[in-house]
């Protein structure tokens, strides 16, 4: 193509673009340095170094300065800049190199470059693409009022996101004062950080080969799979309204794994020695599997609740009762340990620091407080919502240092004992609960999915629309649709034009902004 290298770095002043040219290009050069503007000001020019003082013998080297000192250009569009200079040195250069005209410029040495239009003209372009980009990755925050019901939350007045956003849109709310924003990068963060802890462990320790840590890699990966399953649901949520409900079901399937893998994990490394080979050490890991299923199954049944009290309760109790049966066994252990003798005395800081966080965590989630005691004052952080997730990480964490002490001292009692992890518990009874839970959000995403789609008409959130009759609805065909700057639609019904007919009743929009309408509901007032 006329060129062996290719560069960009950047200075104090100016970034600069080198472009190495081979020989045959440089009787394409009119001159050595030419000078770049852009509506009469001078942003940088483009110099051409030869590799040798004989003219035509030998290649050179196109560096393409632009400043920002005297501009109001972006980095990122100077930038871009860059990138179309070099490619129009690089890509197409007999064509433009050669049609460069020299044209001295009165307050400086350098030469004016007047095949700027081409140059304007691909910028131009670049910002039109751009712009487009822009607009569709644009995303408005809504008031409570402005979104449907299985959207809002107590004591959050604005901050929402649309309910029918984009891919790109949802994406780029992350990025934006949202009150999903901090909900999402608590927990993703956090998952990078435990994945970071596993590829840790794996390094260390033969967490994959070894029996003996099989429940404690079941345990790492399920700690890192819900939160990432959180952050995705925080995320897409606002796709839909059907996207809503399914996103935080799969949510409630990765948390009841994690129960699951806690109960393995304590199962294994923290029970009681005077409970082992018991009739309770033979129903635990059964119960625990029950209680996993139970709870996804209670979760996603909370979504079709209209009473926002009872969903909020049969979520809680959902996730509360495998805790509690989880870690019954923990402390009726860091009850009855030898504290001089035994692990318990390094390991039951961490264990009594788990609890707090998760009775922390339970207590903002299930009360929503602060925004409850100050409406509209933690809209965007400091929320119920993300106090619950900074505390749930917190647990985790501490959970997870807490166990790598038991596992590390108890090694040789357990194996003293007999008292070994059953890998059978990884290998067998996970897979089946995944496919269980699995099965389980799959019916409840097609029930959600059927009665999104049974509904009919579906209205917007913001107006209902009244009509006496059936066939007068159907008979007033003129309908416009407005669109809000957040893209909300409203349906005018249009009066009938014979005015002198009294028999055709006008539809009339009834919208009441104190008492805001039930979404994705049309009442239709028979006569």
């Amino acid at each position: 193509m006329g060129f062996s290298k290719c560069g960009c770095k950047q200075t104090n002043r100016c970034l600069v673009a080198q472009v190495q040219l081979l020989p045959k290009l440089r009787r394409a050069l009119p001159s050595s340095v030419v000078l770049w503007t852009w509506r009469g000001r001078c942003i940088g020019f483009v110099k051409f170094t030869p590799a040798s003082p004989h003219p035509g013998e030998q290649g050179g080297m196109v560096s393409c300065h632009l400043h920002q000192r005297h501009t109001s250009f972006s980095y990122h569009f100077v930038r871009t800049i860059i990138t179309i200079l070099t490619s129009l040195v690089t890509c197409e250069p007999v064509e433009y190199l050669t049609s460069l005209s020299v044209v001295i410029c009165p307050d400086t040495d350098p030469i004016m470059l007047s095949n700027v239009g081409y140059v304007t003209g691909r910028l131009r372009e670049a910002g039109r693409v751009t712009g487009r980009l822009r607009e569709v990755g644009r995303v408005g925050v809504m008031r409570v009022e402005e979104v449907s019901e299985p959207l809002r939350e107590p004591g959050i007045i604005t901050g929402y996101r649309h309910e029918n956003c984009s891919v790109i849109q949802a994406v780029a709310s992350l990025f934006n004062a949202t009150n999903e924003t901090v909900n999402f990068w608590t927990h993703f963060l956090a998952a990078l950080y435990f994945m970071w802890l596993l590829a840790s462990l794996s390094a260390t320790m033969p967490v994959f080969q070894d029996a003996y840590l099989f429940p404690l890699t079941c345990y790492m990966i399920a700690a890192c799979c819900y939160p990432l399953m959180s952050c995705l649901a925080h995320a897409f949520s606002c796709l839909s309204i059907t996207a809503t409900h399914i996103c935080f079901c799969l949510d409630y399937l990765a948390i009841s794994m994690y129960s699951w893998a806690v109960a393995y994990l304590y199962y294994s490394y923290c029970f009681p020695p005077h409970l082992q080979n018991t009739f309770f050490s033979q129903i635990f890991m059964p119960v625990a599997a029950l209680n996993t299923i139970l709870a996804t199954l209670s979760a996603s049944l909370s979504r079709f609740l209209h009473t926002p009290g009872l969903q909020k309760a049969l979520r809680v109790t959902a996730f509360v009762v495998p805790y509690l049966w989880d870690s019954y066994p923990l402390l009726l252990w860091l009850y009855t340990c030898d504290i001089t003798n035994d692990s318990c005395a390094d390991s039951r800081f961490y264990h009594l620091g788990q609890f707090a966080c998760v009775f922390i965590a339970t207590f903002f989630y299930a009360s929503h407080f602060p925004e409850l005691l100050a409406p509209g004052k933690f809209d965007y952080v400091g929320h119920s919502h993300n106090i619950m997730h900074v505390f749930t990480i917190l647990a985790t964490n501490e959970q997870m240092h807490a166990v790598l002490i038991d596992l590390k001292h108890k090694r040789s009692a357990l194996e003293a004992s007999q008292w070994l992890p059953t890998p059978a518990w990884a290998q067998l009874a996970t897979p089946l609960l995944i496919l269980c839970n699995s099965i389980i959000v799959l019916a409840f995403a097609f029930c959600i999915t059927q009665r999104s789609t049974n509904s009919s008409p579906p209205s917007t959130p913001h107006s209902i629309i009244t009509t006496t009759t059936t066939t007068t609805y159907q008979s007033h065909k003129q309908m416009t649709t407005m669109t809000a700057g957040n893209n909300i639609p409203y349906y005018l019904m249009a009066s009938s034009t014979n005015t002198s007919q009294q028999s055709q009743p006008t539809p009339v929009i009834s919208s009441d902004a104190a008492t805001p309408p039930q979404p994705h509901t049309q009442r239709v007032k028979e006569d």
